[in-house]
């Protein structure tokens, strides 16, 4: 697996100089210009189209921040690249023999480093994905999760665990891994809260900790404790619902729920949950 996966690769980081060559280095620098421009208005708007999805969807206004700054990204990008597409000309419509060379070669190059750096993405996202996909499944294992679990998600969990596993086992993964800018915390803290999923003591003990106590004091979080249905929601896994009912966005929207919640600790409160349980504790 591990060798297919280098040779996709390849093919993909070749297709992208193909494609490069064919429509020429000036459309190729505006496509990734576009992509550019089209992440950074993703993330400056995002707080600003989540709100606007808010009127629309009974969603938590942050929650939603990422699905909007998404669509925006992406009109901004098919924006740019359709405008570079009507005014620059491709490699083939350049008259000149010499210009057209420089055009194609010159664009084959650019596609093939984008090629690179998509396929650099793409292995990092499969590391976190892997990882927490790999998490899942441990945890799962448990009887009443077990009861619960849904045939095509253990499905797509084992097939991106087993992805993950035979990237990391290819030379592609080992450049990656030493490349890869994601910190090792954020990978171990991925595997703390996959760990958390399913364990009513260690969730018990995550809202009791120290470091959650003042989210969880505040008037609109103690109002979802006290919402009858909302734990059987967390039991069956209806997340949409759960994240549509009205105590969890109006908790969710609340900006001194949030202000507390980016003060809190998550790696001291996540170690505090997941301790092994003393002896004459619960």
């Amino acid at each position: 697996m591990g060798g297919l996966l280098l040779i996709a690769a390849g093919i993909f980081v070749l297709f992208k100089a193909w494609d490069g060559w064919r429509v020429g280095v000036v459309r190729q620098i505006v496509g990734v210009l576009a992509a550019l421009a089209g992440g950074v208005a993703g993330v400056l708007t995002g707080g600003i189209a989540g709100t606007l999805l808010g009127q629309i969807l009974p969603y938590p206004e942050r929650a939603l921040a990422p699905i909007g700054g998404l669509l925006v990204g992406l009109v901004v990008y098919l924006s740019l690249a359709l405008l570079g597409a009507l005014l620059f000309k491709r490699t083939k419509d350049q008259g000149v023999l010499p210009i057209r060379w420089l055009y194609g070669l010159g664009g084959a190059a650019i596609g093939a480093v984008y090629g690179v750096f998509l396929v650099a993405v793409f292995a990092v996202g499969l590391r976190l994905v892997g990882t927490l996909a790999e998490t899942k499944l441990a945890v799962e294992m448990t009887p009443h999760l077990a009861a619960v679990r849904a045939p095509a998600q253990e499905g797509l969990a084992h097939a991106l665990a087993a992805l993950k596993r035979s990237a990391e086992g290819s030379p592609l993964g080992a450049i990656i891994a030493r490349m890869d800018p994601v910190p090792d915390r954020v990978y171990a803290r991925f595997t703390k809260l996959a760990k958390l999923v399913g364990n009513s003591r260690a969730i018990e003990r995550l809202l009791g900790s120290p470091e959650l106590r003042p989210v969880v004091e505040h008037p609109k979080v103690l109002a979802i404790f006290r919402e009858p249905g909302l734990h059987q929601l967390l039991i069956e896994r209806r997340y949409a619902e759960l994240l549509a009912h009205p105590r969890i966005v109006a908790a969710a929207d609340d900006p001194e729920v949030a202000e507390r919640l980016r003060a809190v600790d998550w790696d001291k409160a996540l170690d505090h949950a997941l301790r092994a349980a003393a002896p004459g504790q619960p």
